[in-house]
C-alpha cells in the first residue's frame, strides 16, 4: 500500500511539487516528465489531473503531512527527480533543501542526502548507503 493511497489532495500536492521542482531548473526535461507521470501513476493519478497539475503547479501549496513515513515519501520523490536527469543542480539542490526544511526535516540530513544525489549523479544510488544516511537521524 502506497502511504498516499487513502490521501488524493496530498497524491495531487506531491505531483505540483514536483512540476514546481522540475521547471524552477532550466525548464521540464523530457525524462523529468516520465518519472512525474510515474509517480502519478503509482499515486493512482490519471493523466488529465496530472496535465492540469502540470499547468497549475504554482497554485499549489505544500500541504505538510503529520505522517513522518508520508513525510519521507515526499522528501525521497524530491531526491530522484533531481536525479532523474543525470545532472544535479545546484539551483535543485537549494530547493530541495528548503521543501526538506518545510517538511520538517533536520537540514544535516538533507544536506547529507542532496549531496548524495550529487556524489551519485548519473549512477544508481545504494539503497545501503542512503539508510546508513537516514539511519543516523531517526528517534
Amino acid at each position: 500500500m502506497h502511504p498516499f493511497e487513502s490521501d488524493h489532495e496530498l497524491s495531487k500536492n506531491l505531483i505540483a511539487l514536483l512540476f514546481k521542482l522540475s521547471k524552477e531548473d532550466n525548464g521540464l526535461a523530457s525524462i523529468e516528465r516520465k518519472y512525474i507521470y510515474y509517480v502519478a501513476q503509482e499515486l493512482k493519478l490519471n493523466s488529465s489531473i496530472v496535465e492540469e497539475l502540470e499547468n497549475s503547479y504554482a497554485s499549489y501549496k505544500l500541504e505538510i503531512p503529520t505522517n513522518e513515513f508520508q513525510r519521507m515519501t515526499i522528501l525521497y520523490y524530491l531526491l530522484f527527480l533531481i536525479k532523474v536527469d543525470a545532472e544535479v543542480s545546484e539551483k535543485e539542490i537549494k530547493m530541495v533543501k528548503e521543501f526538506g526544511f518545510k517538511l520538517g526535516f533536520r537540514s544535516r540530513l538533507v544536506d547529507e542526502l542532496t549531496t548524495l544525489m550529487k556524489e551519485y549523479e548519473g549512477e544508481k544510488v545504494p539503497p545501503s548507503v542512503m539508510l546508513e544516511k537516514i539511519k543516523k537521524y531517526q528517534n
